[in-house]
């Protein structure tokens, strides 16, 4: 169900549609996510190091996993915002330097709090379309309209996550190379244990440093990186993690052209093994600077592949 059709069903039940024909788009407030400083637990080394990726074999990447959310309050019942989310994602598969959809999956649904709205609101949403739930474990009582539109956001980021697990889960059943994720492993066990798959972070709201380590990321030069660390948590699953620089920083803020790695663990792996390794996934990862992913201004840290899924995911969910 498109966003345009949603809202006429919406305004037909007597909710108060939003006016124009994109609906508010919804955005995260950055606050929600502050930025901080976690101490790792060190697998590599005694200290966090930095260390140049030395010359040797590549890690080669066979396909790129992404995916994409759009949120929009397209009316309100009363104050409370009904959202209309979309979803998709897509695993673009590399043969003879061509990059070619190996597998694509996109969802719809409207976003609302079944018990605030009026019940013949929600029975008639849930004859026509998928129709989720914001006030599901929600806390008791009235909620600020801003929390059910915060609701609704976090809830088609799930949906997302989970479409992005599912491809993923199924490539590394099925396929035998090695599959670059925009983002972290670790909440899908399946994903997050599989050596075919190296998810790589770009953004750095939260730094696995701490102490006079977090001047050590400033001095990465291109083509070095930090030892690795184990990131654990008790809601997803142990991986291996280390900074990467991709591009020299020079007349630019410090972490420009830095990127984190995830990869399964390497339990029981001796330290020389551990990080020939990591040196192989990191010169894999370095050799997707090329093509740059220009026009996008994130080109210092993503790779042309992600830039590709993205242009993939945009034109089909249009």
């Amino acid at each position: 169900m498109t966003p345009e059709a949603a809202r006429r069903l919406l305004a037909s039940l007597g909710a108060r549609p939003v006016s124009g024909a994109g609906g508010l788009e919804l955005q995260r407030d950055a606050s929600a996510d502050p930025p901080r400083l976690v101490d790792a637990e060190l697998r590599e080394s005694r200290r966090l190091e930095v260390r140049a990726v030395p010359d040797g074999q590549a890690a080669r990447v066979d396909a790129f996993l992404d995916g994409r959310q759009a949120s929009q309050v397209i009316a309100h019942a009363g104050l409370v915002p009904l959202v209309h989310g979309h979803v998709g994602a897509v695993i673009r598969a590399r043969h003879d330097r061509t990059l070619s959809t190996w597998r694509a999956s996109q969802t719809t649904a409207i976003y609302l709090p079944r018990t605030v709205v009026a019940p013949d609101v929600w029975a008639r949403c849930a004859e026509v379309t998928e129709v989720v739930d914001t006030s599901r474990d929600a806390a008791d009582g009235p909620q600020h309209p801003l929390a059910w539109a915060d609701r609704a956001y976090h809830q088609v980021q799930a949906a997302r996550e989970a479409l992005e697990h599912a491809l993923a889960a199924e490539w590394v059943a099925t396929q035998g190379g090695l599959l670059y994720v925009d983002g972290g492993i670790g909440k899908d066990d399946r994903v997050a244990t599989s050596p075919q798959v190296v998810g790589v972070i770009k953004s750095h709201r939260t730094l696995y440093v701490a102490g006079d380590a977090v001047g050590l990321l400033a001095s990465l030069r291109a083509g070095e990186r930090t030892t690795a660390f184990a990131i654990t948590s008790p809601r997803r699953t142990t991986v291996l993690s280390w900074y990467l620089r991709l591009r020299d920083p020079d007349g630019r803020e410090p972490l420009f052209g830095l990127v984190r790695l995830e990869v399964a663990t390497r339990e029981g792996a001796a330290a020389g093994e551990l990080t020939a390794h990591l040196d192989a996934i990191s010169r894999g990862v370095l050799a997707e600077r090329a093509p740059v992913a220009l026009p996008d201004r994130r080109w210092a840290v993503m790779s042309y592949g992600i830039r590709d899924c993205e242009e993939y995911l945009r034109a089909v969910m249009a």
